[in-house]
């Protein structure tokens, strides 16, 4: 079983960097650096070590409420708006795949420890590595996405609304995992 793992995510991971760097990378331009993008690059990574190491899936855990959110909010109408556009009839298919693939992994994995009652032990060593995953979270932002803040951005308001969801998301966890 894990062998299907680690050949699912090899598959997962190439399809997904072909897809964004070399397929739409034109359509997609500064988008491509988006932390949602270089974030499911850490899934296969999760999945291939059998879910093994606390900060991948605290990574994961951190993004499930936002990428919920994202896919409600932008892939959603964003699949319906690529169905529909004439100008995108080659592309279309590579841009729903690019998008169903970038935030309902994460979601599917979040709800399925959710249903099946993972549970994490509260130990100091979790909160370390949650504090550490939304560091490297916190950081993948920062470098890469062009939403910065900081810089020159796309768009200000939302890098600063981004890493406000990481700081909140880390909180829940953190009381979650304190009182629950």
């Amino acid at each position: 079983m894990n062998y299907l793992f680690i050949v699912f995510s090899i598959v997962f991971l190439i399809l997904r960097i072909w897809l964004v760097e070399i397929r739409l990378k034109d359509q997609l331009g500064p988008k491509r650096r988006y932390l949602s993008r270089m974030g499911i690059l850490l899934f296969p990574l999760a999945l291939s070590s059998n879910f093994s190491i606390n900060v991948l899936n605290f990574m994961i855990l951190l993004a499930a409420p936002t990428d919920t959110i994202a896919f409600i909010i932008y892939d959603i109408p964003e699949i319906y708006s690529c169905l529909k556009a004439k100008e995108n009839k080659l592309n279309w298919g590579w841009l729903v795949l690019e998008r169903v693939s970038m935030h309902v992994p994460v979601i599917v994995m979040f709800f399925y420890w959710i249903f099946s009652h993972h549970i994490f032990v509260y130990d100091f060593s979790l909160i370390a590595d949650l504090i550490l995953a939304g560091g490297i979270s916190s950081g993948l932002f920062l470098i890469f996405d062009p939403r910065n803040p900081f810089t020159e951005a796309l768009d200000p308001p939302d890098g600063k609304r981004i890493l406000f969801a990481i700081a909140l998301s880390i909180v829940i966890y953190f009381i979650l995992f304190k009182y629950v």
